[in-house]
């Protein structure tokens, strides 16, 4: 689960959307987690998230912690999912004229986002379901 969460915390501070566009010169710019409305939630529950991993593994996986961090890492997902089709619908919502100049995608730090959160649910799941943490013994 703490690795999912540093994932996160990496993903949160990467660029979640691009645009380029071409009028007459080409113009790129993209936004970062942090510039959109839930960068910073991820952020946190992310670093949350290494905290729990941390608790869980020094608890030698106290089933609160697994929980708490498998119903965190859901949260994430559920956010990360929102966001994505939310950047993806953008192409979406502009005029005819406008889609032919510019692009709308999603960036490289919402994958990891995304990515950070299944750890996390994976981690969570394996235990609860193991009964131990996500170390090797």
């Amino acid at each position: 689960m703490a690795v999912g969460g540093v994932v996160t915390v990496a993903g949160s501070i990467l660029p979640w959307a691009s645009m380029s566009a071409d009028i007459g010169i080409p113009v790129e710019e993209a936004s970062t987690g942090l510039a959109l409305d839930h960068g910073w939630l991820t952020l946190a529950t992310g670093i949350l998230l290494i905290v729990v991993g941390i608790l869980a593994i020094a608890a030698r996986a106290h089933r609160a912690a697994v929980a708490g961090g498998l119903l965190l890492s859901l949260f994430l997902v559920g956010f990360a999912v929102y966001d994505w089709v939310d950047i993806a619908g953008a192409n979406g919502e502009l005029t005819e004229d406008l889609r032919n100049l510019v692009s709308i995608s999603i960036g490289v730090g919402l994958y990891a986002v995304v990515a950070g959160a299944l750890i996390g649910v994976a981690g969570g799941a394996m235990g609860l379901f193991r009964g131990t943490s996500s170390t090797p013994r």
